[in-house]
C-alpha cells in the first residue's frame, strides 16, 4: 500500500491523490489551502488537489498520481468508481453520498474491492 489522501470534489465525489511528493518522495500534507492546494513540506512543492499539479518553480515537477476508487452501497453493489486516469463510471446521487464507502480500485484486469 502507499500513502494516499482523500477528498471530496465540487461534483460530490472522491478525489484519491498519492500523497508521495514526485519529488523526492516526502509524504505531503492534508492540510488544504485557501487555493485549493496540499503542502509537501520537505522542499515546498504545493499540489492542486484537484488536477495534482505542483505550483510553478517548485521543486516537484510530475503531478501527484491521481489513485483509482470504487463507490459501494451498503449491499455491496458498485454504484461509481474512477480510474487511475480519470474516467467516471456510474452516478451518485449527491444527498446519498454520506451512505457509500470508498474503496481504493485495484489495476485494469483485478477485481475491485
Amino acid at each position: 500500500m502507499r500513502p494516499s489522501l482523500a477528498f471530496r470534489g465540487e461534483d460530490g465525489l472522491p478525489i484519491l491523490r498519492s500523497a508521495k511528493c514526485t519529488h523526492l518522495g516526502c509524504t505531503v500534507g492534508s492540510d488544504v489551502d485557501a487555493e485549493g492546494r496540499i503542502l509537501c513540506p520537505c522542499h515546498v512543492s504545493f499540489f492542486d488537489v484537484k488536477t495534482g499539479q505542483p505550483n510553478a518553480g517548485a521543486p516537484a515537477k510530475e503531478p501527484l498520481p491521481s489513485i483509482g476508487w470504487v463507490l459501494m452501497d451498503a449491499d455491496l453493489n458498485i454504484v461509481a468508481s474512477r480510474s487511475s486516469d480519470g474516467a467516471v463510471h456510474g452516478h451518485i446521487d449527491p444527498t446519498k453520498a454520506d451512505q457509500l464507502d470508498v474503496y481504493i480500485g485495484k489495476p485494469q484486469g483485478g477485481r475491485s474491492s
